[in-house]
């Protein structure tokens, strides 16, 4: 050991603590520890053994800093450590502050810096949660339409194959017409079908019914048209196309040789769709409100040859309805 300055080191094993702790006297108590150079490595005056030994030793008693700060103003002599002026690139701020004291309006201002520079980097923070939030319901959006158009690929892949194995009838006039056959598989396993069929010719249109019919209000007929989804929500047609109009175009995509009728039964009205081969479609409305507030014609059943289908097999109607109205327009 040197007998005219001592490094951390040799301060270390005279008080025998660790080198870490000698540099944490003298963050502390950086005044009443003098150094002899500035050089690597920091060299002290051999006087800083006796602080860092009462240092120690406070410590060991329980001391706190403050007390112990003042058992080295009663024993030892306090350096006035140098401070280094703030960097500027101001040579006036430079040289005003250069070697002077900190002023309060300097500390006043230094703190509401760092006080803004704290709230903005909160605000970064925020910011960054709520768009990695705003990311993952993203992704989850994209996982779902991803997954919703992998299994509508496979249904229309199944619905080609089904169309290509579609029954056939025959008309009057002896020529052979394809019958399109929907499937759709509901959740308790049963199989339900709708068919669509070439339009016939006009001797095969068969008699609409002599008997009146009823006819919803005008009121309700202009009630835009929903159904609910599989989790309950409501969709709706493309334009907000009205009950009255939804009608009509079931009509006119059922061919001329349909025809329809109004029925009510209970406060829900049907529509009776009939069509050229005889199949009876009754699709069953009724008046209600969206969580909005907003009434509409809600699409809740759907019979075909007065057996009712399942909610899957109605979706699938509706989707089916809309596909058509896009490629119409």
């Amino acid at each position: 050991m040197s007998t005219e300055t001592l490094t951390h080191k040799n301060l270390g094993e005279l008080c025998g603590v660790s080198v870490t702790t000698i540099k944490s006297y003298r963050k502390k108590f950086g005044g009443f520890i003098p150094v002899a150079t500035q050089g690597k490595p920091i060299r002290f005056l051999p006087e800083a053994g006796p602080v860092c030994l009462r240092i120690r030793d406070s410590f060991a008693e329980g001391l706190s800093i403050e007390e112990t700060r003042k058992r080295l103003r009663a024993e030892f002599k306090e350096i006035e450590t140098e401070r280094e002026p703030p960097k500027s690139d101001d040579p006036a701020v430079s040289a005003a502050t250069a070697g002077a004291p900190v002023s309060g309006e300097y500390l006043e201002q230094f703190f509401k810096t760092a006080g803004q520079m704290m709230q903005g980097m909160a605000q970064l923070a925020t910011a960054q949660a709520r768009a990695d939030q705003r990311l993952s319901r993203l992704e989850k959006a994209l996982t779902g339409l991803l997954e919703s158009g992998a299994a509508t690929q496979d249904a229309l892949g199944e619905l080609i194959e089904q169309t290509r194995q579609a029954p056939t009838t025959e008309g009057r006039d002896g020529r052979v017409r394809a019958r399109k056959i929907v499937s759709v598989h509901g959740a308790e396993g049963r199989v339900d079908t709708y068919s669509f069929d070439a339009e016939p010719d006009g001797d095969e249109r068969p008699d609409a019914p002599g008997e009146p019919t009823e006819r919803p209000d005008e009121d309700f007929l202009t009630f835009p048209v929903a159904v609910h989804s599989e989790r309950g929500e409501f969709l709706g047609v493309p334009g907000r196309l009205s009950l009255g109009e939804f009608a009509e175009l079931l009509l006119e995509q059922s061919g001329d040789n349909a025809n329809s009728l109004w029925r009510e039964a209970g406060g829900v009205w049907a529509f009776v769709l009939t069509q050229g081969d005889g199949q009876r479609n009754e699709l069953f409305f009724e008046r209600t409100k969206t969580p909005r507030g907003n009434d509409v014609a809600l699409l809740g059943r759907l019979d075909v040859d007065g057996r009712e289908t399942s909610h899957a097999f109605l979706l699938e109607f509706f989707r089916q309805v809309k596909d058509r109205m896009r490629r119409d327009t």
